[in-house]
């Protein structure tokens, strides 16, 4: 539990930017659970389901991703609401990043960046493991039950990667893949994984910092758990799930870690 990230770390997984597009699944439930539902062109009864960043489901960016693990892996792809209508504003996105030209709009900004402080750590209360965790349970029970999926595997982005990473110790999935995740504690969270895993990470990450891969790694070799790992050189954190669609390294890093992805779960489910 040494050097773990803290909550003063927690401002790189606020930030971001929104992509361009529209997204082409529906919304519905799944065990009761609020879910965005992507679908394949072919039938199939391969699932992907899909813990979000702080921002939650109904991001665009998530959604659009659903959409393609859908179109080129032909899984279906949930992504459910477990933060249980309390995501994180969007709107704090804009004024994190996106400066207003006159005086007056940026103290605005300011202020509304501050009153936001008290908020967000509550939130980060509210919103941890333990508290996601039993919606994600009944989508994944619903998607054997009710579904009748034979295959199920979990991607989690920045706050959704631990969601994946703690699945990775459990028979309720096949297979699982961390994005640049969130608050691990290592070696806690690692030590009892048993399924194959996907870790895809940014090059400067301060929520999974340089010695807990390397630990991560050397636990995860130990056990015999096969487990990959791609590191995309030029990134920071957040870049698979928000990254400026400006920055042209950003984007072909964000592209190959989302076809890294499809191919991983193709292989294991």
């Amino acid at each position: 539990m040494e050097n773990q990230p803290k909550e003063s770390d927690f401002d790189c997984c606020k930030t971001g930017f929104r992509w361009s597009g529209e997204a082409t699944g529906v919304e519905t439930k799944i065990g009761g659970v609020d879910t965005y539902v992507a679908r394949p062109a072919v039938p199939s009864d391969k699932a992907i389901v899909i813990f979000t960043d702080v921002f939650g489901w109904k991001l665009i960016n998530v959604r659009l991703l659903a959409d393609k693990y859908a179109k080129d892996g032909g899984f279906n792809v949930y992504i459910p609401d477990c933060f249980q209508g309390e995501s994180v504003d969007v709107s704090i996105m804009d004024v994190m990043l996106a400066p207003s030209p006159s005086f007056l709009g940026r103290a605005w900004q300011g202020l509304r960046m501050v009153a936001n402080v008290p908020s967000m750590l509550l939130w980060m209360r509210r919103h941890k493991a333990d508290a996601m965790m039993p919606d994600a349970n009944k989508v994944l029970a619903a998607l054997r039950a009710d579904e009748k999926m034979s295959k199920v595997g979990v991607i989690g982005f920045c706050w959704g990667g631990r969601i994946s990473i703690l699945y990775g110790a459990t028979d309720k999935v096949d297979a699982y893949a961390a994005v640049h995740p969130s608050l691990v504690e290592v070696p806690r969270d690692i030590e009892p994984i048993e399924r194959r895993g996907l870790f895809l990470l940014a090059e400067s990450d301060r929520m999974f910092k340089p010695h807990m891969l390397a630990d991560t790694k050397a636990i995860l070799s130990r056990r015999g758990v096969p487990t990959e790992y791609v590191e995309y050189p030029g990134t920071k954190h957040g870049f698979a799930i928000k990254c400026n669609e400006a920055d042209q390294v950003a984007v072909k890093a964000r592209d190959d870690a989302a076809n890294a992805a499809i191919a991983f779960f193709c292989a294991q489910l």
